[in-house]
């Protein structure tokens, strides 16, 4: 009889609530449903149900009705959620991934690096690099000229998701225009210099960059940008998931989700646009060409990544530009979207890249401490 393969997540503290993994828990409940339908047994987990000595983790599974707790082996890889948004023990979260690579456990899906450090990778990668917007870190001098030659940027920290932090800006007679996400609100506003308008738009501490803004389709008045999705499955080789529009809110210039967009199958968009079948093709085959050679350039500078999200702007012209690629990725867009296989598929994806870490290695939790 064929071993069990135990894929275990670690997260932050969990909330006693019908909710308790914050808004990760529907996509958790969906893990462990399709992970049971590859014969995988995932259960999610904070550093204090682990036992170092007996090798035993207690952790939480959905039954299909409930929560329950249990206590399970050691996983034969681990699939690192723990955000910062999470209430979290960051030190024991730390201390824990420690042990885990000392007892040899795969853990996945490691950070990636900051957005200056992905896009200097991709600048080595002929695939890659005629895609790319330009993009300087953020100074007042680099803004300057990046406005005097563009005439829009966007400006954005240089680690991080989900569309906050991120700025727009525009050079206008008399000033530049801005409008800044932040706390889940939009901040619009007008002033006068190059130095306001960095000040507006930065976070004291945190680098930040600045990027030519592509002038995208727009879909009813409303920007979108391209998410596809990249995973690792049981033959440990990248594959595309699927491919989604993401739309921004009415007036906003950013395209997230949880910011008040929508989420479209990416041919609806684009037929609207005006575009034939072969461009259309076209436009999916670059796309899906960006987002592997992004995944595996990341996969050469970053160690044990499974899954990413790869975010791709079509301008007028429908040439692709790689906007970013995230670790952290969500596949809400692929169900909202109705787009059903493509959503099984990217909610069943770590269940599957754990059986290809088990069979790599069964079991390598003997050594360490």
């Amino acid at each position: 009889m064929a071993e069990d393969v135990y894929l275990g997540v670690l997260v932050g503290k969990r909330k006693a609530s019908s909710r308790p993994y914050h808004e990760q828990t529907t996509f958790f409940r969906r893990l462990i449903t399709e992970g049971k339908n590859i014969g995988v047994k995932v259960y999610i987990f904070s550093p204090s149900g682990i036992s170092w000595k007996k090798r035993r983790i207690r952790g939480w599974t959905w039954t299909g009705r409930r929560w329950v707790s249990a206590v399970y082996p050691f996983p034969h890889a681990v699939y690192d959620r723990v955000s910062p948004r999470m209430i979290a023990d960051f030190r024991a979260v730390v201390r824990a991934r420690a042990r885990f690579a000392r007892r040899r456990i795969p853990r996945f899906n490691t950070r990636i690096g900051s957005k200056w450090r992905l896009h200097k990778v991709f600048m080595k990668d002929p695939v890659l690099a005629p895609a790319l917007p330009h993009t300087r870190l953020l100074t007042r001098a680099s803004l300057d000229a990046m406005l005097r030659r563009y005439g829009e940027v966007y400006i954005k920290p240089a680690s991080g998701g989900q569309g906050k932090g991120v700025s727009w800006a525009r050079k206008v007679p008399g000033g530049y225009l801005y409008c800044k996400s932040a706390g889940g609100r939009t901040r619009r506003g007008r002033v006068a210099t190059v130095a306001a308008l960095a000040a507006r738009c930065a976070y004291r501490g945190r680098a930040m960059l600045v990027q030519q803004a592509i002038p995208v389709l727009t879909y009813r008045r409303r920007v979108f940008d391209v998410r596809a999705l990249v995973q690792r499955r049981e033959d440990g080789e990248w594959a595309l998931t699927g491919m989604v529009a993401r739309l921004g809110a009415p007036s906003r210039k950013v395209t997230n989700i949880h910011a008040g967009g929508k989420a479209l199958p990416l041919e609806t968009v684009l037929e609207e646009s005006g575009a034939g079948p072969d461009v259309i093709e076209g436009v999916r085959a670059r796309v899906e060409e960006l987002a592997l050679a992004a995944a595996n350039a990341v996969a050469r500078s970053s160690q044990h990544v499974g899954e990413l999200g790869v975010d791709v702007a079509v301008d007028k012209e429908y040439r692709c530009w790689l906007i970013e690629v995230n670790s952290r990725t969500g596949r809400i867009s692929f169900h909202r979207a109705g787009m059903k296989e493509e959503a099984r598929k990217a909610d069943q994806g770590p269940a599957a890249y754990a059986r290809f870490l088990a069979g790599r290695g069964r079991h390598g939790v003997q050594g360490g401490a």
